[in-house]
């Protein structure tokens, strides 16, 4: 829990310092059609809205959700204060939930309040990046937090967005690997996706259809189709969950 905690004041911090010092109308690459001000009104939108999910175990009402600020010469300064805030209020309900309790989410996974801290957390990590990348001023992903997200991608986001977009996830067996060190997380697990639905397991070294490897940092960017894979592989199936997409 608090490795997520600390990842969400950092990636906050550091977005924020990006809206505050703009300009605004910076083109986001990475989000086609977004600008930087879309991408603060967005996660700024997100953190109020987890954390009333998670305050109150329902959906959200929309209502209580306090709008970005207005157009003008402060909107910098005031955006970045507002994402500030939002994002302090978050972490300060995440960070007295236990695990275990009950929640809302929109996710196909148990609802407890454990699946928030990580979605938030790396939510904002990816979209962090984004408004770096946009001003030319990347910073790393923490490699144990960028293999968690990796495994999250699957266990959480897939199913999410197979439902919401009608996309197929692609069927077969397919090992990710992580090269490099500090993961945190073991080396590789398994994704298999059949009849029954999408699962993850641990990599017992059976016979996979696929394998997908790399740096965690580089197999987050590549997954939801962030930045390309420095190695592409020649594996159709591996291909196909690089061109599947995330949020």
């Amino acid at each position: 829990m608090q490795h997520y905690i600390e990842s969400l004041r950092r990636d906050g911090n550091r977005l924020a310092t990006i809206i505050e010092l703009g300009p605004l109308d910076t083109h986001v690459p990475s989000c086609a059609g977004w600008q930087l001000r879309d991408l603060a009104h967005h996660m700024g939108y997100i953190h109020r809205w987890a954390r009333l999910s998670a305050a109150t175990a329902a959906r959200p009402d929309e209502s209580q959700i306090d709008a970005p600020p207005p157009l003008g010469p402060d909107e910098p300064a005031e955006l970045a204060e507002w994402l500030r805030t939002g994002v302090e209020a978050l972490i300060t309900t995440l960070a007295v939930l236990a695990p275990e309790a009950p929640t809302w989410h929109p996710f196909t996974v148990a609802r407890v309040a454990a699946v928030w801290p990580r979605r938030q957390a790396h939510e904002l990590a990816v979209h962090r990046w984004d408004a770096e990348h946009a001003v030319g001023a990347e910073t790393p992903f923490d490699a144990a937090l960028a293999a968690d997200f990796v495994r999250e991608y699957f266990e959480v986001i897939v199913t999410r967005v197979a439902g919401r977009d009608g996309r197929t996830p692609p069927t077969g067996t397919v090992r990710i690997s992580f090269t490099g060190t500090g993961t945190g997380n073991g080396d590789s697990f398994v994704v298999r996706v059949d009849g029954t639905g999408v699962s993850v397991v641990a990599d017992d070294a059976q016979i996979v259809d696929a394998e997908l490897s790399g740096p965690a940092a580089e197999l987050v960017l590549a997954l939801w189709n962030r930045a390309p894979i420095s190695t592409m592989p020649d594996n159709d199936l591996a291909r196909a969950w690089l061109s599947f997409g995330g949020n």
